[in-house]
């Protein structure tokens, strides 16, 4: 009978060798649990484009608004030109039309809109630029020491840059501070003037237990999502996946993250600088099999050494 230890490891190798990782210049991976501690990192603290993924920080501000009383959900947000002129994902709004707070929170969290976005940051902090400085900010005080943005949008900028590892920690940020707001990344669908828009996480409903977060997009980074997961009987999981070549395959490897990590040994967190070659398999397999108490596996300083050591010897 195969020990639980060893059938993770079938399970990891099965992972590793599928199709290498879809986007090779901008792919990484994290899955966080609800206390923090990483179980499992490839090219965790790699620098890569956000996208989308930086709404979630804009979303982040705005959730503080609210709950400061500086902000409400009822009140109306005016169109300026520079909201107007930004690119598709958007509304069609012109500009000095309105719309509300609400209205603004579902568009950003379901369609992404842009345009939505900057409007909102304008708010915020009167102008897009001022309010992604107070972004970046926010970002240091989070913890993400990786993080800085440029925009409220995602568009592409050069300096705004992120990780993995800072993304799956600014999605436990929202559940953990802002419980009552949560709801919204779990939103499907939002009707505006009629429309009905889909969401663009297509994770939700697919893989048993998610409710959020976010997705994102761009032609430099590829196909970019943070995806918090709750099974019953479960701890929760976020799950970080920067660089797909498609959503699909995006989603896919979010499926596969979280069923390796629920089948993992409890408390044996993985770290991975990256696949290892497979003349460093048979050592990892046996460190594997070790009795838990053989080894002291832990966050940053146990299975990320023994990778470690596998590539120098590599």
């Amino acid at each position: 009978m195969l020990r639980p230890q060893r059938i993770f490891f079938l399970m990891l190798w099965g992972l590793m060798a599928g199709p290498p990782p879809s986007n090779a210049r901008s792919y990484a991976s994290v899955v966080m649990g609800e206390d923090g501690v990483v179980l499992h990192s490839t090219y965790g603290d790699k620098t890569v484009y956000p996208a989308s993924l930086t709404k979630m920080m804009l979303l982040y501000l705005a959730f503080e608004s609210l709950r400061s009383k500086k902000l409400k959900l009822t009140e109306t947000l005016t169109f300026s030109p520079h909201a107007h002129r930004q690119p598709p994902c958007r509304l069609d709004i012109k500009p000095g039309e309105k719309i509300s707070v609400g209205e603004a929170i579902s568009a950003i969290v379901t369609k992404s809109s842009n345009n939505v976005s900057v409007a909102l940051g304008e708010r915020l902090a009167f102008s897009e630029a001022r309010c992604a400085r107070l972004m970046s900010q926010k970002a240091k005080k989070l913890g993400l020491g990786n993080t800085v943005f440029r925009n409220t949008t995602g568009l592409f900028h050069p300096e705004q840059v992120t990780t993995a590892h800072d993304m799956a920690r600014l999605g436990r940020a929202l559940l953990r501070d802002f419980p009552e707001q949560y709801k919204y990344f779990s939103t499907r669908n939002f009707r505006f003037r009629g429309k009905i828009y889909r969401s663009h996480n297509r994770v939700l409903g697919k893989v048993e237990g998610a409710d959020g977060i976010k997705t994102g997009f761009l032609s430099i980074s590829g196909f970019n999502t943070v995806v918090s997961v709750k099974q019953p009987g479960r701890r929760r999981l976020f799950v970080a996946v920067i660089g797909g070549k498609t959503s699909a395959w995006r989603d896919q490897h979010v499926a596969e993250l979280v069923q390796a990590t629920y089948e993992m040994p409890h408390h044996v967190p993985l770290v991975m600088a990256k696949a290892l070659p497979s003349k460093n398999l048979s050592s990892l397999a046996a460190a594997l099999a070790k009795p838990y108490g053989s080894t002291s596996l832990t966050p940053h300083t146990g299975l990320d050494k023994l990778f470690a050591k596998a590539l120098v010897a590599s």
